[in-house]
Parts: C-alpha cells; structure tokens; sequence
C-alpha cells in the first residue's frame, strides 16, 4: 500500500489529539477516587457519572475520541507498520508538551533526548514508507523527483513510452494508464 504524505499528517493529526488532551483528561478526572458508594458496582456507576458530567473531563475525552475517529480512518489508506509507531510514538511527545505547559512537570535533559530520538525515529520510518509518487486523482500522479534528476531515473527509463509527462513548478504530473506504475513490480 503506498503510503502518502497527506496519511502522515493525518497521523501526527491523530497524535496531536491523543498526546494533547491526556494530561486534561487527568487534570479533569481529579476527584473520582473520592466517589463513594456501598457496592463497587455502585461506586463503578457513580463514578462513570461523576465523569460524565464534567466539562472538564468530558470535552478532553471527546476532542481524544476525535483523534481515534480519525485514527481509523487514516488506517484505510495507510500501511498499519508506519501508523502505530508514528500515531503512538508522538503521542508520547504531545503529552510532555501539553503536560509541561500546565504545569506537571519541566523536562529536564533525558527528556529532551528521548524526545529527539522519538522525533528521529519517527521521521526515518515515515521517510522508509513514503513512496516515491502521490496519486492526485484518477490515473494522475504527481513525481516528486526533482526535474534535473528526471532524466538520469530509472523511472524515466521503464516508463517514458507508456506515461505522457507534464512539467508544472517543480513537480512532474503524468497521465497513466491503469496499472502502469505497478506493473513493474
């Protein structure tokens, strides 16, 4: 499955939801443990209600639930080797972030490591599974190879007899027949 540029963002997308809103779920649910009831299926219900009816946790929850709607969309056009180490990985991240900024605690040396090496680790794997081509719309695909490096590609060289190219900007846009791109493989 190739996988585009616009899933990647659709992931970091997912990531921004999840890692943003856990530290305003946590900062929401404050109070639950003090829930009291004389069974614990009662004190179960009643703390589901007490969760429920908070703004504070409520609107997080359904911003994160956003996030996971969106999650599964993205899963359709995305190869699920590069989905769940990017949406999960950076969801790390985005909590720190939004943890550090109400407060929970600064970051101090190891974390800004870790945090470079999530972002290092997520950016090779999202280079490893981009493909080198972006369907634009139905038989239409945009290169992104540089117009110098066009002539020196193999890509030139197993396709020029079956694609008509066209130069717009810095990009090539070509008319395919079906199949014509994966048929070589």
């Amino acid at each position: 499955m190739a996988v585009t540029l616009d899933s990647v963002i659709y992931l970091v997308v997912v990531a921004i939801f999840w890692g943003a809103t856990n530290p305003f779920i946590k900062k929401g649910a404050i109070g639950v443990e003090n829930v009291q009831a004389s069974t614990s299926i009662g004190r179960f219900f009643k703390q589901i209600v007490f969760l429920f009816t908070s703004l504070k946790y409520l609107v997080p929850f359904a911003i994160n639930q956003c996030g996971s709607l969106l999650y599964v969309a993205s899963l359709g056009s995305t190869d699920l080797s590069l989905a769940v180490p990017v949406a999960n990985s950076l969801t790390f991240v985005f909590t720190g972030l939004a943890g550090w900024f109400l407060g929970e605690e600064k970051p101090n040396k190891n974390t800004y490591i870790g945090t470079l090496m999530i972002l290092a680790g997520t950016a090779l794997c999202c280079l490893d599974k981009l493909s080198p081509t972006e369907e634009i719309a139905s038989g239409v695909t945009r290169l992104i190879i540089h117009p110098k490096l066009i002539n020196r590609s193999k890509i030139w060289a197993n396709f020029s007899s079956k694609i008509n190219f066209v130069t717009v900007g810095r990009f090539f846009y070509m008319q395919t027949p079906p199949n014509v791109l994966h048929s070589e493989q």
